[in-house]
C-alpha cells in the first residue's frame, strides 16, 4: 500500500477466492483495491479471511459495485 492513499477496510472476505472475486469486480470498475490477509493466513492459507481495502474517497462507489 502506498503511504499517500488513506486506505479503508470496505469488507472482510471469508476466504481468498471470495476476496479475489471482490477485487476483480472493483478493478473492473476502476477502483483501486488491496487485499490484506488475516492473521491466520500462515496457518489457514486460502481459507483465511482477507480485508478488502479501498481508498477513502472510493468507499461509496465501491459499496455500490459490490451490492
Amino acid at each position: 500500500m502506498t503511504e499517500d492513499i488513506n486506505w479503508i477496510t470496505l469488507a472482510t472476505a471469508p476466504n481468498e477466492p471470495m476476496a479475489e472475486l471482490m477485487q476483480q469486480r472493483l478493478a473492473e470498475a476502476k477502483i483501486p483495491v488491496v487485499l490484506v490477509p488475516g492473521d491466520a493466513s500462515a496457518y489457514l492459507g486460502a481459507s483465511s479471511e482477507f480485508e478488502i481495502k479501498v481508498p477513502k474517497d472510493k468507499v461509496e462507489a465501491a459499496k455500490k459495485v459490490l451490492e
